[in-house]
């Protein structure tokens, strides 16, 4: 008799089926079997690895919770109209410190789409308007907005240092800053 028995069980994973087996505890015999289907991957949600461009596609990532596997997916390279919406947010979110209302974001697009104005006209357009003007920064924090906007980048000490210096002893004024930002060939190449 095999009066004297229990269930073993191993538990389903994402990509393992589960095993349970009755099996006597006198003599170890399987008494019975059965099979429990695998559970199946619990995805989280994709995260950017590598942000699309206009000149590369970009990677994306997401991960198992129960074991760890994780599973990619190509971003395809933005459009002409993505990288335009993506610099105007950046100038809303980096110039104004705030989310871009949707009429604005659109005549701004709208705009620089049909070649009414350059990247570089929308930037001053930001830069010198009264929203951020009232914002009164020192001259450190207004550099440091253009490196972060227009070069989209922090400051380096150096350059930082010049320019500021350049503000504060009345070399320039906050117009030929940008200026200098604008011609530079490291906006050029973003822009």
């Amino acid at each position: 008799s095999h009066s004297d028995s229990a269930w073993v069980t191993v538990k389903p994973f994402c990509t393992e089926d589960g095993k349970e087996a009755l099996i006597c505890q006198t003599c170890g015999k399987i008494l019975q079997k059965r099979e429990s289907a695998a559970a199946g991957h619990s995805w989280g949600n994709y995260v950017v690895k590598k942000a699309a461009t206009g000149q590369s596609e970009g990677l994306e990532e997401r991960t198992c919770s129960r074991c760890g596997a994780t599973e990619q997916r190509t971003i395809k390279k933005l459009t002409q109209k993505q990288m335009v919406e993506a610099y105007v947010t950046r100038l809303y979110t980096l110039v104004l410190e705030r989310k871009p209302d949707a009429n604005g974001l659109n005549a701004w697009v709208s705009q620089l789409m049909n070649g009414n104005n350059t990247g570089a006209e929308a930037a001053q357009g930001f830069i010198f308007s009264n929203e951020y003007l009232k914002k009164n920064t020192s001259n450190a924090e207004y550099v440091e907005m253009l490196y972060n906007t227009l070069l989209g980048r922090n400051s380096d000490a150096a350059g930082k240092k010049a320019w500021t210096a350049q503000l504060d002893k009345g070399i320039a004024n906050r117009e030929q800053i940008v200026e200098g930002f604008i011609h530079s060939p490291e906006f050029i190449s973003i822009c």
